[in-house]
């Protein structure tokens, strides 16, 4: 079995941080919509495997085969089209209200 560099488990170690942030934040936003709490949950669930995963393949020799098999192809997508959704919604969320360009004020034929 290879060790990892100090480096690689200080970038994962780092990474798995700011998702679980992440996470936390999109809860904070979503905390009164109960349908939101469940898929978040189910997410939870699937972000912990596939951490749990990657932190496995970290720490073997047989990372390039083990990370590119059909499973782990389908766990990884599993998690990252739920969180491409969750980030998009986010930045929605957190944009600007947008104004108006023009208003039916000072319109001919407007009251």
């Amino acid at each position: 079995m290879l060790t990892p560099e100090k480096q690689d488990r200080d970038n994962f170690g780092d990474a798995v941080s700011h998702i679980w942030q992440q996470v936390a934040n999109v809860k904070k936003l979503t905390e009164k919509d109960a349908g939101r709490n469940a898929r978040i949950a189910q997410l939870e669930t699937w972000i912990t495997e596939e951490l749990r995963q990657l932190n496995g393949n970290l720490q073997t020799k047989e990372t390039l085969k083990i990370y590119h098999s059909e499973a782990a192809d389908f766990r990884r997508d599993r998690v990252r089209r739920p969180l491409k959704s969750l980030r998009t919604k986010k930045k929605a969320f957190c944009a600007p209200a947008m104004r108006p360009r023009w208003s039916m004020r000072g319109r001919s034929g407007a009251a």
